[in-house]
């Protein structure tokens, strides 16, 4: 049967609510994704709580669930994308965490909301040509081709993997992003009849 909390206040409450909705997060949803409302909920509802982004924080860092991992880092960079922490735990997390899925997330976040910080795009760079999974480096060649087009070396990057990385889908975003990208320039439209 349970048990009726009685005489604490609204304070009482909400702190019961909030450590309920918290320990949500620790049930095994496999990899269904329904730790996203919980972790939502906490976020929306206690954003203000002092406690709330240190909580989010160390489940990015530390939670087993990559559902959970994953889900922490849509809600970070939901309410908290200025805070200059963000991009030390992104950095770490991505070249730690062992499932593809966070790292792409870790990443794509990375890309998205710190591009204009001086790691990003040679973090980027770095597992666009040598992570170990295949959908990780074929999406971060997207993003090297759409947000760093300019830079001297996300050309001589595409070119790379389009002709020798080891998984066909990169290869193929990898023409795809060079025939896109530099549709007027006559080299790449030779470099990719070649090959």
């Amino acid at each position: 049967m349970a048990k009726c909390v009685i005489g604490g206040g609204l304070g009482s409450t909400e702190a019961l609510v909030r450590q309920a909705t918290k320990d949500l997060i620790g049930f095994n949803f496999e990899d269904s994704g329904i730790p996203i409302k919980p972790v939502e909920l906490v976020a929306d509802v206690w954003k203000d709580d002092p406690d709330t982004l240190p909580w989010i924080k160390e489940h990015i860092l530390s939670h087993p669930n990559k559902v959970v991992r994953i889900s922490m880092v849509v809600v970070l960079f939901r309410g908290w994308e200025e805070d200059q922490d963000n991009l030390i735990i992104l950095k770490e997390c991505a070249q730690f965490d062992e499932h593809w899925a966070v790292r792409l997330v870790l990443l794509t976040s990375l890309a998205r909301f710190c591009k204009n910080e001086p790691d990003t795009l040679a973090i980027l760079k770095k597992y666009a040509q040598s992570d170990e999974a295949d959908e990780v480096r074929k999406i971060l060649v997207e993003e090297l081709a759409r947000g760093w087009k300019d830079d001297p070396e996300t050309l001589a990057i595409l070119k790379e993997r389009a002709q020798s990385d080891e998984a066909d889908e990169v290869r193929q975003i990898s023409v795809q992003e060079l025939a896109r990208g530099w549709k007027d320039d006559p080299e790449i439209q030779a470099f990719l009849k070649g090959l």
